[in-house]
């Protein structure tokens, strides 16, 4: 813990921004705006000043940082300039124009970082000049001391792959790769270095206790705090996995070898598949190697300040919040500082409203109210937008989670006999929860004051006492003075209302219900022969992971989720669907 915080950026004729400042807070603050409004060029303005603070320590000692423009600035060639990709090196300057204007000297484009450390103000201008296709950078005013630390950033362009084999470099040449945007390079480094802090921290506790094992009140502090084991446990509760980290040894290994290996949690704990093979990093997904990136930085003692360029481009979508949620978690227990950029209205609803700097304006900074998300989301094109004019026209809305699920529900009310009254009300897919959905609903309504919405959500890992039997989410405001009305599934998810032997083994042209009733027991563990359609289920039926069994199901039978929901008759339609249909109805009919 360095005791150290960021407060602010400025830009002098980078990029976009003629002159530009921006503050900034602890913890995680997402960059949000349109296409071309400098969240991008933000992110790269810091990661050069990141570069540029990289070249100078390296070519002339941290001293050279504390000491102002008492020396020539230090030459490069555009070959070695790497934290981002320019077509050629003008391009770093507004309208590409390098020359100088009311510039002191010819470092006419300058990047400067304001820090507190215990209380102190800190700065650091860094100038930029061209000359001949040659980059000088200069040391231009400062106040840094050589006894205190000065921060340090990393930046992840969307997403930067990793090398095939990594070798091991030194804590100087780690922090200079970092330095340059090339955190990929040296992402099995940053991981070993990680899990040797680790192990030498349940070496040094063995050696002060008698005995060897270790106390379980050591293991869970370790558990809580440490970085290693908190990216492990990250890992094996998003994407049932775990590292395991190979020898290494100076002496004679040439590579660092990190594999992964897949796992379940069984009674509480993480436990490796057996007959698994692990891997190396390499051969994974993009998204979950982007997840390591990231965590591993934010993780590193080394780093001050993680710069994600949308990280949750290579994500699903049911990760993306997760990964933010985790963030932040991170930030408040390790002093870290994250920027992120992001064009992701759930993200974007997801994160409290003075954590999100709106760089829509000429001046980015940080919303002032709840209220304001609306109209940033309405500035980037966001799914808000197309729908504003129907709902002034029809001030109705139903809220859900995507256009799968509003299929199933016109599906079954159709069976029912009662189509959904759909010219009364505006459909509304969103991945958000009833909290960010309302905060939308509210400022829609002080332009609409008589409009109405329901809000249905799966519960997904949420404890089955949160709904009652009216599919009321307790956790929500059940008067409903302000006309939002929130439901949610007594099932996990919404798939789990297919889950009758009947309609299945119909459509699917089987010779009876048992062989689908059979192959979910064996496949799922779960009994469904007692074709639940009243509020009686079993807890083990209502906590099943329908999305998955159902995705199987369409897998071994070849029919989809519609097929299912088509074929089911009124009686093998589940109470709890005809409950919301209903509510429909009656809230938001005509």
């Amino acid at each position: 813990m360095k005791g150290l915080t960021i407060t602010k950026a400025s830009f002098h004729r980078f990029k976009k921004f003629p002159d530009m400042e921006i503050q900034l807070k602890s913890g995680v603050s997402l960059l949000a705006g349109g296409n071309n409004s400098g969240k991008t060029s933000i992110l790269q303005g810091l990661a050069i000043w990141e570069f540029c603070r990289t070249v100078l320590e390296t070519e002339r000692g941290k001293k050279s940082l504390c000491i102002g423009p008492k020396r020539q600035g230090v030459g490069i060639g555009d070959d070695d300039f790497t934290p981002i990709n320019v077509p050629s090196l003008k391009h770093l300057w507004t309208n590409l124009r390098t020359q100088k204007k009311n510039e002191r000297d010819g470092y006419t484009l300058w990047l400067r970082i304001d820090w507190t450390y215990q209380k102190a103000d800190r700065y650091l201008q860094i100038g930029l000049s061209l000359v001949n296709d040659r980059l000088f950078i200069k040391v231009l005013d400062t106040n840094a001391q050589e006894n205190e630390p000065i921060p340090r950033l990393a930046y992840v362009p969307p997403f930067a792959g990793i090398v095939a084999k990594e070798p091991r470099y030194t804590k100087a040449a780690i922090r200079a790769y970092i330095g340059q945007g090339l955190a990929g390079a040296v992402l099995r480094n940053i991981i070993l270095d990680l899990y040797i802090a680790n192990a030498n921290k349940r070496t040094d506790e063995k050696k002060a206790i008698t005995g060897t094992k270790l106390s379980k009140g050591f293991l869970k502090k370790l558990r809580d705090e440490d970085p290693f084991e908190r990216l492990q446990s990250l890992l094996q509760k998003v994407f049932f996995c775990g590292l395991r980290i190979g020898d290494f040894n100076d002496l004679y290994h040439t590579y660092i070898r990190i594999n992964e290996f897949r796992g379940e949690i069984k009674k509480g704990r993480f436990q490796p598949i057996e007959n698994y093979t692990p891997r190396d990093l390499m051969v994974e997904g993009s998204g979950f190697l982007q997840w390591l990136n990231v965590l591993a930085l934010a993780l590193d003692p080394e780093i001050d300040l993680v710069l994600l360029d949308e990280p949750d481009a290579h994500l699903h979508p049911s990760l993306q919040e997760v990964l933010l949620s985790e963030l932040n978690k991170l930030a408040n227990n390790f002093n870290k500082q994250i920027l992120y950029s992001t064009h992701s209205p759930e993200l974007i609803k997801y994160q409290p409203h003075d954590r999100v700097i709106n760089t829509n304006d000429y001046h980015p900074k940080y919303l002032n109210a709840p209220e304001q998300k609306v109209s940033l989301l309405a500035g980037i094109g966001a799914e808000y937008t197309p729908r504003h004019d129907d709902v002034k026209k029809k001030k109705k809305i139903l809220f859900v989670e995507n256009e799968s699920d509003f299929n199933l529900l016109k599906i079954w009310a159709k069976t029912l006999g009662r189509p959904l009254p759909e010219d009364n009300f505006v459909p509304w897919p969103s991945a958000s929860r009833h909290k960010e959905r309302k905060i939308i609903f509210l400022e829609l309504k002080k332009d609409l004051p008589n409009l109405v919405a329901l809000s249905l959500v799966d519960r997904d890992d949420e404890a089955r006492g949160t709904v009652d039997k009216n599919l009321f989410d307790k956790s929500v405001d059940k008067n409903n003075k302000n006309g939002f009305f929130a439901r949610k599934w007594r099932r996990r998810h919404i798939e789990g209302y297919l889950l009758h032997p009947d309609p299945i083994a119909r459509k699917a042209n089987l010779l009876g219900p048992d062989i689908v009733i059979n192959y979910i027991s064996q496949q799922s563990s779960l009994d469904i022969s007692g074709r639940y359609i009243a509020q009686n289920e079993p807890p083990t039926f209502l906590q099943a992971d329908a999305k998955d069994i159902i995705s199987d199901i369409q897998r071994r039978f070849s029919i989809s989720k519609y097929d299912i929901g088509k074929e089911m008759k009124d009686l093998e339609i589940a109470q709890d669907v005809k409950i919301l249909i209903n509510d429909i109805h009656s809230l938001l009919g005509s």
